[in-house]
């Protein structure tokens, strides 16, 4: 068994990066050797067919193998996750897409840049940043309890304007009926409806984890970021069923007498009172002293 150990071919756990262009270029001065760069490349660059950004704006990089790679803890890693997932995860992950993050990136690690042919590259900087500076703020509904009745529609609208960036991630109990218009969030409860928590979260599961750096000696060192938690972010709901109230009125009532001796049954009204004694509808009977009141809340009520 050593024997054969021995000779078994090792298996290389070596990464290999592929550059390709991603037709911007930049002017700015290195952060990390001072050197100055007229019109540079950006690179769009992929370790082992993964989207990774240089946090070396100074170094080389060439498509070639023989990266190695361990746990990224640099004490930018949050921010620069975040920039990543704002600025690249979350769009159509175009070059351009890609260009603007790496920029961005490199300006966050201190990079002085004077030109990009990159459009617009400012304003979707401040874009970028906007959504990095929400990514902690909870919607301001967050962990609140709500009453939803059967059959409305409820619209929560959210003061901290972050509700955009959610997706929902757990609503299967309830059955509940929940969409976004921006940061509004709509809910609506049918018969089959139950009460329970709706949970929300910025990040899905596959861009959670540990950052990762690929360094191999003499070249850029590249970091595959990812953000460490989901954001989540809840809400309860109290479905209110929905009922009404039949009332049968038989024979004389308050001493009522019509001709024939008969007695009426039409007409008769009766105030609806909730358990705090507020009045919250009314029944008039029809021609067979029959009434039913508009849908109530199910509860205890009495009638006056």
């Amino acid at each position: 068994m050593i024997l054969v150990n021995l000779f078994q071919p090792l298996i290389s756990m070596a990464s290999s990066l592929q550059l390709d262009e991603s037709g911007f270029n930049y002017t700015g001065t290195s952060f990390t050797n001072g050197k100055r760069y007229d019109n540079a490349v950006i690179w769009n660059m992929k370790m082992d067919a993964k989207d990774v950004f240089c946090i070396d704006s100074g170094a080389l990089a060439n498509t070639e193998s023989g990266y190695t790679s361990e746990a990224y803890t640099g004490s930018k890693n949050e921010l620069l996750s975040k920039i990543a997932y704002y600025g690249f995860t979350k769009t159509s992950q175009s070059y351009k897409d890609f260009a603007t993050t790496q920029l961005l990136i490199w300006e966050t690690l201190g990079e002085n840049l004077e030109w990009t042919s990159l459009p617009n590259y400012w304003v979707d900087k401040e874009v970028i940043m906007n959504k990095v500076k929400k990514h902690d703020m909870q919607p301001s509904w967050d962990n609140k309890e709500i009453n939803l009745i059967e059959g409305e529609e409820l619209i929560l609208e959210d003061t901290n304007n972050v509700a955009s960036l959610l997706n929902i991630t757990s609503n299967t109990t309830t059955g509940i009926e929940v969409s976004k218009e921006g940061n509004k969030l709509k809910l609506k409860a049918n018969k089959e409806a139950k009460s329970g928590t709706i949970t929300f979260s910025k990040v899905a599961n596959e861009f959670v984890g540990t950052s990762v750096i690929y360094n191999k000696e003499e070249r850029q060192s590249l970091v595959d970021f990812r953000l460490p938690d989901n954001d989540s972010a809840q809400l309860k709901v109290n479905v209110q069923k929905l009922g009404k109230i039949e009332l049968s009125k038989v024979g004389q009532e308050f001493g009522v007498h019509m001709p024939n001796d008969n007695y009426s049954l039409q007409g008769a009204t009766y105030g609806i009172y909730d358990s705090t004694d507020a009045r919250v509808g009314k029944l008039v009977t029809d021609e067979f002293g029959k009434a039913t009141s508009a849908p109530l809340i199910l509860g205890d009520y009495y009638l006056l």
